[in-house]
C-alpha cells in the first residue's frame, strides 16, 4: 500500500478535474500527517 500513497496525486488527477480536483488535492495536503508529506508529495 505504501507505493500507492506516492501516486495518490496522479490517481486523483485521473479521476477528477477542475474545481473538484483543486479542492481534493488541497484536502489531501491538509489532512495527511506532516511526517508523510515528503514521502507522498515528494516535497
Amino acid at each position: 500500500m505504501g507505493a500507492h500513497a506516492r501516486n495518490i496525486g496522479r490517481y486523483t488527477r485521473k479521476a477528477l478535474s477542475g474545481k473538484l480536483l483543486t479542492e481534493e488535492l488541497e484536502w489531501q495536503r491538509a489532512h495527511i500527517p506532516a511526517r508523510f508529506h515528503s514521502y507522498v508529495f515528494g516535497c
